[in-house]
């Protein structure tokens, strides 16, 4: 079997174009100067130094959230690995299956709101792939920090970031974040400002881009800097009955500019002035997550996102603008036994027309249609 550097890149269309249900996701999540120590991230960089067969692929996650979603509507299999304070002895490594927020460690680091809504989100897909978290048990938490009193936290982390890619040097990134965290029970709410200096930003040519590139070209977007901010809650409502409700809601703010001037001729980027805004990065995303989870094995979910406006291309023109535009997808589930599962999705819920991205070069493409799908999963 053909052995090769592990690469994932989930912001990255290309990989997304592949086949990858045959494939396994290790992902690495963590922030090192978070009190996990960044267990997660050090471990897939570890990884990266390794040959692994060609269906597994790692990540280095940072600290999670929904833009990696993709990743989970490609594999079929992905697995967690992040640092918990559980009080059991610290090394003590525990596996979880999580659906939903309540099945997270409640000390997951401090990046743990985005990972339980994007869990919640995955549940809302037609094909929930097999999720495996990988918990590193801790002793203490040592971050920099300021404890305001037992449920307010105010926090600083760094985290640098690393995609590794084929045929060329990585994708590297310094990540900073700064702000706080309130935690009590099962509700939590997070506000942070955060910045990333990438050295080398990277994306690869498709065959849906169109323009003269060959598919798997890979093209360097040179010094790139993104800031923003970002509010996020969660808790989960207990119900009669045994029945839950985990509710989730999620802002981001952003502002991502290429940081220096250059023309690749129009292979890729075109013509990039210092200053431009980075193709296809919404100035602001809003995600609402609500679901119940009974305990009869029947679940449901519901995802609102709303995406603020964006531009196909860096010199961004009338025609590259891509206007703010919403979706809102629904989906019940039926666990019959721990292998099968009923479900029924609905998607674009509201049928919604809206242009979502510009080809480079070729024109628009609006959402997909309201769709509804019916089956049932099975896992061996």
């Amino acid at each position: 079997m053909e052995n090769r550097t592990p690469v994932a890149i989930c912001s990255d269309s290309y990989f997304f174009e592949k086949d990858k249900s045959n494939s396994i996701l290790v992902m690495g999540v963590g922030n090192y100067l978070m009190g996990d120590e960044g267990i997660g991230v050090h471990i897939i960089q570890e990884m990266s130094k390794i040959q692994f067969p060609g269906y597994v692929d790692i990540l280095d996650g940072g600290t999670g959230g929904f833009l990696l979603l993709n990743c989970f509507e490609a594999y079929k299999t992905i697995i967690f690995i992040d640092a918990t304070m559980d009080g059991k002895p610290a090394g003590t490594i525990s596996l979880i299956r999580p659906k939903f927020a309540s099945d997270f460690p409640s000390a997951l680091s401090v990046h743990d709101v985005g990972l339980k809504d994007m869990i919640e989100a995955v549940y809302l897909m037609e094909v929930v792939p097999d999720i495996h978290l990988f918990t590193v048990s801790i002793e203490e938490i040592n971050p920099m920090t300021i404890e305001l009193n037992d449920k307010v936290q105010l926090v600083a982390g760094f985290h640098e970031g690393m995609t590794a890619m084929f045929g060329t040097e990585p994708e590297t990134a310094d990540n900073m974040e700064l702000g706080f965290r309130y935690a009590d029970g099962t509700t939590g709410v997070e506000a942070f400002y955060f910045e990333s200096d990438y050295q080398s930003l990277k994306a690869a040519c498709t065959n849906s881009q169109g323009g003269s590139c060959d598919e798997g070209d890979v093209f360097d977007g040179g010094a790139v800097d993104v800031s923003g901010i970002e509010l996020s809650a969660s808790m989960v409502v207990a119900g009669l009955n045994g029945v839950s409700y985990p509710l989730g809601v999620t802002y981001t703010s952003t502002d991502a500019t290429f940081g220096n001037s250059f023309d690749d001729d129009g292979e890729y980027w075109g013509v990039v002035a210092a200053g431009d805004d980075v193709p296809y990065v919404p100035d602001s995303s809003l995600a609402l997550v609500a679901g119940f989870a009974g305990a009869n094995g029947l679940t449901g979910n519901m995802r609102y996102v709303s995406n603020g406006s964006s531009c196909s291309t860096a010199a961004c023109g009338t025609y590259q603008t891509i206007d703010s535009h919403s979706y809102l997808d629904l989906s019940l589930r039926k666990a019959l036994n721990t292998n099968m599962d009923l479900y029924v999705v609905i998607e674009n819920m509201l049928d919604n027309e809206d242009v979502v991205a510009r080809a480079p070069k070729d024109g628009i493409r609006s959402q997909k249609p309201r769709t509804m799908k019916v089956g049932f999963s099975l896992n061996f």
